[in-house]
C-alpha cells in the first residue's frame, strides 16, 4: 500500500476534523467519552493522547491551532487499561432496555432453561470439517460476544483437530428459533500468544474476530469483563448448550448456579494436570453434582455486575476451559479473565466507539477494511484524493509536509477529474490544431515548444532535465494547474520523456496520432521512405515505451478534424482506474431489452453474482423469516413499498458469495423511490448502466418468447420457427400481451426520473446490438474508473419519511403489474 500510517493519520486528521479558532492553551476542556475535565495542551506535551493516537487510532478532540501544531484536550487524570472497559461496559448496557431477564438458576447438569435475551452475549461457533465435501456446520463451542467484531472464546476452540472454525451464530437462545438469528463468518482467530496446549491448559484464551459486525441489539450484545482479581461474590452463572444429565447435547441454553472452589481444594484436584493448577491465571468453580459439561468449552462463568448505575448486565469472570472426564464429578477449571484484560483490549481496540472509526494496524493483524466502508470511499473518491495528495508529496517534498498538505487538499480535490495530455504525432500532422480545438471544449492549456523557448529565453533547450524543468513550471501555474494541459512537440524523445516522469510530472493520457500512411507499406520501396521516417520511428518507439501505461492510440482513417476531436475528448472522459473495486452493478432498461442476458453473461465471464430481484421477491415472500412477513401482511397482495424491496436486496448483497465476487442486479429499481432507498444500504451499486432499446423491439422479443413446458427452457420462436412443431410451447403468463403492454408503460413514465437522479453516474447503451458487443462494452465500463459526476443523494434521514411501513403503503404500481407478480407468486 502506497501511503504509510503516519500519512493517513495526517490526512484523516486534515480531513475529518473541522477547522478550530486558535484558543488560549490550559484552559479547562471536557475529555470525550467520559465525565473527566482535561487541560488544553499541545499535542506534543500530552504522551496519553499521543498514545491514544498511536495505539488505538483514536481521533483527538481538539481545542484549536497554534500555527500548525494541534492544541488538544489532555485528561488530567492518567486513564488506567481497566478504565476502558468499564467505559464499554456503560455503553453496551444501552442496548439491554430494562430487559434484564435475571432469574433464580440452577444447573446444567439438571438445571433449567435460560430464558429469552436472559444471556444475550452468548455465541455459539460453528465448524467445517476439512477436506469434507458435504459442508455440513458442527456447533462444537461456545463463546462471548464482547465487542460487535469480537468473540472470547479458549484458545483450544480456535485449533480443533480436523475441523476449520468458520462461524459464529448469536442472537439465539433456542437452536430451532432463527427469528433473531445472526450467523457471521469467522474472519481472523488469535490465540494467546502463550497458549501451548501440549505443555498446560494456562493461558486458554482467545479471540474470534468475525468478517462484519454483529447487529447489536437486547438479543445479542456484548457483557462486560470483570477487571478485579478478587471476588466478591460466591456464586456465579455458568450457561452453555452442551450435554445434559441424560448424555445428550442441548437445543435449548441452559444455566447452573455454581459456588467458587477455594485454590487449595482446586490445586490438590487437578495435581497431576499438565503444569497443576494456577491461581493468577485460572478459577475454580462447581460441585460434585453441579457443573458445566461437554460442548460448554469456551462458555461464560458470569455474575451480575453490580453498581456504576448499569443494570441488567454479567460480567464475564473466566471461560469454560477444563473438568472432570465425567460431568457432574469434580469442580472445573476456569481462564481468570481479569488476567488477561490488557491483552484483550490491545486487540480489541476498545476506545473506538464503533466499527467505522476503526483503523486496523496492520502490523498486528492484516489490514482489512469492512465492505460496508468500501462505497462511501468510492462514491466521494477518498482513494484518488489520497493518490493525488501522495503524488503532490512526493513532487514538492516540502519541509512542512502537515501545512503543505492543508493548502493543497482543496486543489488536490479539484484535480482528481483533471486531465493532464501528451500528444505524439508524426510532422505530417498538424497536431497544434487539433490540440486547440480539443482544449476550445475541455479549456486546457496548450503548451507547446514556443512557450518553451519564450519562458526560458532561450533559443534552443538541448537538456532533458533543464526541458522537463521549464515545462513543470509551466504546468504549475494556476490554469493549468486548475484546467489541465496538453504538450504538444514539447517532448521529442525517450530522453525528455524519462526526465519528465523523473521531476513527477504524469500525464494522465498520452495519445498518439496515427494518419493514413501514404503510400500504402505494400508499395513503398526502400529508395522511397522519406530522410527523416527512420529516426522518427525510432524516437516514437521510445517515446511510447517510456508511457505505455496510459498511450492511447488516434487512427485517422480520412476522417475529418471535428471525428477524431471528439474521439480524443472521449479519450479523455476515460480515467485509468487506480485501485481494484469489486463490482456492483445494475443493468437497468425495459423488459425485453437484454438485462437477464448480459447479466448472465457477467456472472460467467467475470464471476459475478446474478442478483434476479424477480426471484428475490418470491423467495423473500414466501419465506418465514420477519421480512416475509411483513411483505405478506402488506395491503396488497404483493407489496411494493420501496424501503422493503431495498431491504430484500440488501439482505441478499451482504451474503459472502455478493461481498467477495461482486454483484449485478436486474428487476430493481422500479420507480427514482426505489433507487433512493436502494442508495442506501451498506453497499449500493457502483456502475449504473441503461441499456436503451426501441420498445417495438422488446415487445416482439417477448412475444415470441416461449417456454418448453417439459424443460421450462425458452425459446424465441422468430429465430427457431421449427420449434413450435417438435416441441410443446406455451406462453407464460408474464409475457401476456396485456402484462407486457402495462410494464413497459410504466417503465417509459419512471425513466425521466431514473435517469435525472443517476446524472454522470450513469451510461446508457444500445440494446439493439449484438449481445457480444453489448457485453463487451460493459465489461470496459466496469473495468475502468467510474466517469467524473457528483455523488447521488439518496434519502438522507429514513427514519425521518413520512411513510408508514405498518400501513405499507405502496408505490403506485398499475394493476396489471400486480396481477403479474401475483401470477409468478
Amino acid at each position: 500500500m502506497w501511503w504509510t500510517r503516519s500519512t493517513v493519520t495526517t490526512v484523516v486528521l486534515l480531513t475529518l476534523i473541522k477547522p478550530f479558532h486558535c484558543q488560549v492553551v490550559g484552559i479547562s476542556c471536557s475529555v470525550k467519552n467520559s465525565d473527566d475535565l482535561g487541560v488544553c495542551k499541545l499535542l506534543s506535551e500530552c504522551k496519553q493522547v499521543r498514545d491514544d493516537i498511536l495505539k488505538q487510532q483514536q481521533l483527538p478532540q481538539l481545542c484549536g491551532f497554534r500555527e500548525t501544531q494541534a492544541i488538544v484536550c489532555c485528561p488530567q487524570k492518567k486513564r488506567k487499561p481497566r478504565d476502558i472497559s468499564k467505559i464499554k461496559c456503560k455503553e453496551y448496557s444501552s442496548y439491554a432496555k430494562n430487559e434484564c431477564g435475571h432469574k433464580i438458576v440452577k444447573r446444567i447438569i439438571g438445571g433449567e432453561f435460560a430464558g429469552s435475551k436472559e444471556f444475550p452475549h452468548m455465541a455459539l461457533l460453528g465448524f467445517e470439517k476439512k477436506g469434507s465435501a458435504n459442508n455440513i456446520t458442527q456447533w462444537r463451542c461456545d463463546g462471548i460476544i464482547i465487542s460487535d467484531r469480537y468473540i472470547l472464546t479458549v484458545a483450544q476452540c480456535l485449533n480443533t483437530r480436523g475441523f476449520d472454525l468458520k462461524y459464529v451464530k448469536v442472537g439465539v437462545t433456542d437452536l430451532n428459533e432463527t427469528d433473531h438469528q445472526q450467523e457471521i463468518r469467522v474472519l481472523q482467530t488469535v490465540p494467546h500468544p502463550d497458549y501451548k496446549p501440549l505443555q498446560s491448559l494456562r493461558n486458554d484464551i482467545g479471540l474470534i474476530k468475525l468478517e462484519k459486525p454483529i447487529e447489536l441489539n437486547s438479543y445479542a450484545r456484548p457483557a462486560c469483563l470483570y477487571t478485579e482479581r478478587a471476588l466478591a461474590v460466591d456464586l456465579a452463572v455458568v450457561t452453555g448448550w452442551g450435554v445434559t444429565e441424560a448424555g445428550s447435547s442441548s437445543n435449548k441454553l441452559k444455566k447452573v448456579e455454581l459456588p467458587f472452589v477455594s485454590s487449595e481444594l482446586c490445586a490438590v484436584l487437578f495435581k497431576y494436570a499438565k503444569n497443576g493448577f494456577d491461581e493468577d491465571l485460572q478459577i475454580c468453580a462447581g460441585t460434585a453434582n453441579k457443573d458445566s459439561c461437554q460442548g460448554d468449552t469456551g462458555g461464560p462463568l458470569q455474575i451480575h455486575h453490580e453498581g456504576d448505575d448499569i443494570s441488567c448486565m454479567y460480567d464475564i469472570v473466566g471461560i469454560s476451559s477444563a473438568g472432570a472426564r465425567v460431568c457432574g464429578t469434580a469442580p472445573s477449571i476456569y481462564t481468570r479473565v481479569s488476567h488477561y484484560v490488557q491483552w484483550i483490549e490491545d486487540i480489541v481496540s476498545y476506545l473506538l466507539l464503533s466499527h467505522k472509526a476503526k483503523m486496523v494496524d496492520a502490523t498486528k493483524r492484516p489490514l482489512h477494511l469492512p465492505p460496508w466502508h468500501i462505497p462511501y470511499l468510492e462514491k466521494h473518491r477518498i482513494l484518488e484524493l489520497f493518490h493525488e495528495l501522495a503524488r503532490e508529496l512526493v513532487i514538492q517534498q516540502p519541509e512542512d509536509h502537515v501545512l503543505f498538505l492543508k493548502q493543497v487538499l482543496i486543489n488536490a480535490a479539484r484535480n482528481r477529474d483533471t486531465a493532464r495530455v501528451v500528444i505524439i504525432c508524426s510532422p505530417k500532422v498538424n497536431c497544434l490544431e487539433i490540440a486547440n480545438a480539443i482544449a476550445e471544449i475541455t479549456k486546457q492549456n496548450v503548451i507547446t515548444e514556443h512557450s518553451l523557448l519564450t519562458f526560458s529565453g532561450r533559443m534552443e533547450i538541448q537538456s532533458p532535465d533543464l526541458r522537463a524543468k521549464y515545462i513543470g513550471h509551466l504546468v504549475r501555474t494556476d490554469n493549468a494547474y486548475e484546467n489541465g494541459w496538453i504538450l504538444v512537440d514539447c517532448i521529442k524523445n525517450e530522453n525528455d520523456a524519462k526526465a519528465l516522469l523523473k521531476l513527477g510530472i504524469l500525464p494522465t493520457h498520452v495519445i498518439h496520432l496515427i494518419p493514413s500512411f501514404q503510400p500504402p507499406l505494400t508499395e513503398l520501396l526502400y529508395c522511397h521512405v522519406p530522410a527523416e521516417w527512420p529516426q522518427y520511428r525510432r524516437t516514437v518507439l521510445g517515446l511510447r515505451n517510456a508511457f505505455k501505461h496510459v498511450l492511447r492510440e488516434v487512427f485517422f482513417q480520412q476522417r475529418g478534424l471535428q471525428e477524431i476531436v471528439a474521439e480524443c475528448i472521449e479519450i479523455l472522459n476515460i480515467k485509468p482506474a487506480k485501485y481494484a473495486i469489486k463490482p456492483r452493478v445494475l443493468i437497468l432498461g425495459p423488459r425485453g431489452s437484454g438485462r437477464k442476458t448480459q447479466a448472465k453473461l457477467l456472472a460467467q465471464g467475470l464471476g459475478l453474482i446474478h442478483v434476479d430481484f424477480e426471484h428475490l421477491i418470491c423467495e423473500a415472500w414466501m419465506s418465514d423469516s420477519d421480512l416475509g412477513k411483513r411483505l405478506r401482511n402488506c395491503k396488497n397482495e404483493v407489496c411494493f413499498h420501496s424501503e422493503l424491496l431495498a431491504e430484500v436486496v440488501h439482505k441478499r448483497v451482504l451474503e459472502d458469495d455478493c461481498l467477495e465476487h461482486g454483484w449485478v442486479l436486474t428487476g430493481f429499481p422500479f420507480s427514482k423511490r426505489d433507487f433512493e432507498y436502494l442508495d442506501c444500504i451498506y453497499t449500493p451499486p457502483n456502475r449504473v448502466i441503461f441499456l436503451e432499446c426501441d420498445l417495438a423491439v422488446c415487445k416482439e422479443r417477448l412475444l415470441n418468447r416461449k417456454i418448453n413446458v417439459d424443460t421450462g427452457s425458452v425459446t424465441n420462436v422468430k429465430e427457431h420457427p421449427e420449434a413450435e412443431m417438435s416441441k410443446q410451447l406455451k406462453t407464460h403468463p408474464k409475457d401476456n400481451k396485456e402484462f407486457i403492454d402495462a410494464e413497459l408503460s410504466y417503465y417509459c413514465e419512471n425513466y425521466g426520473d431514473l435517469k435525472k437522479y443517476c446524472g454522470a453516474s450513469a451510461v446508457c447503451l444500445n440494446g439493439d446490438q449484438a449481445e457480444r458487443w453489448i457485453y463487451e462494452t460493459i465489461v470496459a465500463i466496469i473495468s475502468r474508473a467510474p466517469p467524473p459526476h457528483n455523488p447521488r443523494r439518496p434519502l438522507l434521514d429514513l427514519s425521518s419519511s413520512s411513510v408508514s411501513l405498518d400501513a405499507c403503503c405502496c408505490s403506485p404500481i398499475p394493476s396489471q403489474i400486480l396481477d403479474c407478480y401475483n401470477t409468478r407468486l
